[in-house]
């Protein structure tokens, strides 16, 4: 792999990205199921704030893979704010009609994928990533 990579685990966190690392994380996306993650930047030193928009994050069939989505490219990922939480929501797209909720929206046969958290700047960074499964 091009990055260093490190396999996380749910439930966990505030997890600790240090520079230039991917944290996967492994999701199984069954018949009729949603699952909804909850992510955010986090400052894990109140006196040194880090660089906003510095961790990119995206779906994919195996760790560290290219993005499910190609076009268009802006969906392909997206970036994680300290100011506020990114809702994310993939769904089995085969049974499910798209959720109306206020979130990215990932529509998806039912299997295995992986969420890919990359840090992209030369200083660690901090995340917390909340999950739920719906049907």
């Amino acid at each position: 792999m091009l990055y260093p990579t490190t396999t996380i685990t749910y439930p966990g966190g505030p997890y600790k990205l240090p520079p230039g690392n991917l944290f996967v994380l492994q999701i199984d996306l069954a018949v009729g199921q949603t699952a909804t993650l909850v992510m955010r930047q986090q400052a894990p030193d109140p006196t040194h704030l880090p660089q906003d928009l510095s961790i990119r994050c995206h779906i994919s069939h195996k760790p560290g893979g290219g993005s499910v989505i190609e076009n268009p490219p802006n969906a392909a990922s997206w970036h994680l704010s300290g100011l506020q939480s990114d809702a994310v929501v993939l769904y089995d797209v085969s049974t499910l009609e798209e959720p109306e909720w206020n979130a990215i929206k990932i529509g998806l046969m039912p299997g295995r994928y992986w969420l890919n958290v990359l840090n992209l700047v030369n200083e660690s960074n901090t995340f917390s990533l909340d999950i739920a499964f719906g049907g």
